[in-house]
């Protein structure tokens, strides 16, 4: 199974009880099951809501409702683009980048 350990950035938590790294280690898990692969050609950007702060550190299946926001070919455009700012409106944000961001 790939890993995604060099392409999950976490941004801007919002919630005190989850720790960065199980966060993004039950976001890792999250991504593995929902998408085919990945060879993606362009980068994605994701807005991340904590429905059960206990559940991530378990990896329980519903704790974080993950949002697809946009993507675009080139990952600091994607980060620049005006409709990137509706992130701030989740508790983390996931840029998911394969290859060369």
């Amino acid at each position: 199974m790939p890993s995604l350990h060099s392409a999950v950035h976490i941004v801007g938590m919002t919630t005190p009880f989850i720790t960065p790294v199980s966060l993004a280690t039950c976001v890792e898990q999250s991504l593995h099951l929902s998408l085919d692969g990945f060879d993606l050609p362009r980068a994605r950007l994701y807005g991340i809501s904590i429905v059960d702060a206990e559940g991530v550190a378990k990896m329980d299946n519903g704790a974080l409702r993950i949002t697809f926001l946009a993507e675009h070919g080139d990952v600091y455009e994607l980060l620049e683009s005006p409709t990137s700012a509706i992130v701030r409106m989740f508790d983390a944000a996931v840029v998911l980048t394969c290859g060369w961001a």
